[in-house]
């Protein structure tokens, strides 16, 4: 089954040392990456840096066809789309996340037991701090969301072990 998500346009804007002035650099459309299949989900990284602060001089490094999973010193955008009813397994990710609701809804569900889940609609923003986690689209339509994921410390539980990241692992 081919995939209906369409391809993400990306505009790069850079500056140009020689010049002095500002410059388009890249405008491209970057593929939809399916690793649970295209009716499932779609994720697409836009972009990726290994430390903050970082060098606007930097080439940019080619993102496609990888899962969104954030440098521990970096930052990284991606853009997910969510088939109806598909589901991600709980996971937890070692960073700061900032989700905004482009089209759709999505139900976030977190591990603290029941009732803790909220439907997120269109222009919602949802910042979770290094929770486990999963995604739930109960609805007939696709979700799309903008996450950019910011490095941060390491979490720990209340005897002092840290949390591990367990992107689409297990829970912990």
């Amino acid at each position: 089954m081919a995939s209906t998500v369409p391809h993400t346009r990306v505009v790069i804007s850079s500056h140009s040392p020689s010049t002095n002035k500002s410059t388009f650099t890249s405008d491209s459309l970057v593929p939809p990456f399916h690793p649970f299949g295209p009716q499932v989900s779609a994720l697409t990284t836009l972009h990726s840096l290994p430390s903050v602060p970082t060098s606007n001089l930097l080439p940019i490094s080619d993102t496609s066809n990888t899962l969104p999973k954030c440098p521990p010193a970096g930052v990284l955008c991606s853009v997910v789309d969510f088939a109806p009813a598909a589901k991600a397994p709980m996971h937890r990710t070692l960073s700061l996340d900032y989700i905004v609701i482009m089209t759709g809804e999505i139900v976030a569900v977190l591990d603290g037991g029941e009732g803790e889940e909220r439907v997120l609609k269109v222009g919602d923003v949802m910042i979770q701090r290094g929770t486990n986690h999963s995604w739930e689209n109960r609805s007939t339509e696709w979700c799309k969301m903008m996450v950019v994921m910011v490095g941060a410390e390491p979490l720990k539980d209340g005897e002092g072990n840290v949390l591990e990241d367990t992107q689409f692992g297990s829970r912990k």
